[in-house]
């Protein structure tokens, strides 16, 4: 996830959110309750330009399958064989804490062994090159398209786009935040 703003009303947005999203989806209910239940709980509890862009999502290993709420986070990006194809959200995918009643619902996809799914923050397509040009989605598929996945282990996977962000920046620490969770369909 990600939060808007920066310093200490971000970092506690950051805190709550996290917190609420922990505490309900220990409960083992279905992921549109959870981002409905902390949607209300931050609108009531955070300034009306605050909001927390979460993707929640769970994995059920044993039917290889990849359930999500999208809350305004990027899309997530599957690569399959040699295609990357960005995931779109069911229903509302309005940040949390940003209106008061969004109705979330969950996208359940099937995954094949070798299927990669990339989750991450917009600091990763929007990183900013040199010249000020910023990376792009399309850019970032084809990067992730290009990657030898059948040979790359996640955390592999998870270095090789860090690295790429950071090559295009030209910074070891860029602009914005950049979150990267890969997981890796056995």
């Amino acid at each position: 996830g990600d939060v808007s703003g920066k310093g200490t009303r971000a970092a506690m947005t950051a805190a709550m959110s996290g917190g609420m999203v922990n505490v309900l989806a220990r409960r083992g209910g279905p992921l549109e309750e959870v981002a409905e239940q902390v949607n209300a709980a931050l609108r009531a509890k955070i300034e009306k330009r605050m909001f927390a862009a979460v993707c929640l999502a769970s994995i059920d290993s044993a039917r290889r399958e990849l359930t999500f709420v999208n809350a305004g986070l990027c899309e997530p990006l599957l690569r399959s064989g040699d295609t990357a194809t960005y995931l779109s959200a069911e229903g509302t995918s309005f940040p949390l804490g940003a209106c008061g009643r969004a109705s979330y619902r969950s996208r359940t996809v099937a995954l094949s062994p070798g299927d990669v799914v990339v989750l991450y923050t917009d600091g990763v397509p929007e990183a900013e090159g040199r010249g000020g040009a910023q990376w792009g989605y399309d850019a970032f598929a084809g990067f992730l398209r290009g990657l030898p996945a059948a040979t790359l282990s996640a955390r592999q996977l998870r270095d090789a786009i860090v690295r790429e962000v950071a090559r295009l920046t030209g910074r070891p620490r860029p602009a914005d935040d950049v979150a990267v969770v890969v997981v890796k369909a056995l």
